[in-house]
């Protein structure tokens, strides 16, 4: 019989099976053809995320939804999960941010474009202190 894990003991597992590589943490666990990184959630979040049980999530939108939406009571919706540091294995919550779809393809494109950009390169500047 296979054991079931509470939504929080899923959470400190998944975050134990990342590589820190510069600030990102990458995923070492399997990757789909585009190299978002895959994993099972428990239905709990699967609800959250709008799948069914048995789907394997990516693994940056499991990390996402599991601080922003569980428990609330809301779905995730279908945007997407724009990765600011651009790499694709990287499941670091603050790397992390929920953007509509023209904003997403709009990073996609620079990304191709010029390149992946130097750490922190798209933060937006602070000035004086502000």
């Amino acid at each position: 019989m296979k054991q079931s894990f509470s939504v929080h003991q899923w959470y400190g597992v998944v975050m134990s099976r990342g590589r820190n590589q510069g600030s990102c943490l990458l995923w070492t666990g399997r990757k789909n053809h585009h190299g978002y990184g895959c994993v099972r959630v428990p239905p709990a979040l699967a609800e959250v995320l709008g799948i069914k049980s048995r789907t394997p999530a990516l693994v940056h939108r499991a990390i996402y939804a599991y601080h922003n939406f569980l428990g609330t009571g809301v779905h995730m919706g279908t945007d997407p999960i724009d990765h600011q540091c651009c790499c694709r294995a990287c499941y670091r919550y603050e790397h992390l941010r929920q953007v509509s779809h023209a904003i997403n393809q709009q990073s996609a494109l620079e990304v191709r474009m010029y390149g992946r950009p130097l750490e922190n390169e798209w933060e937006e500047e602070v000035i004086d202190g502000w």
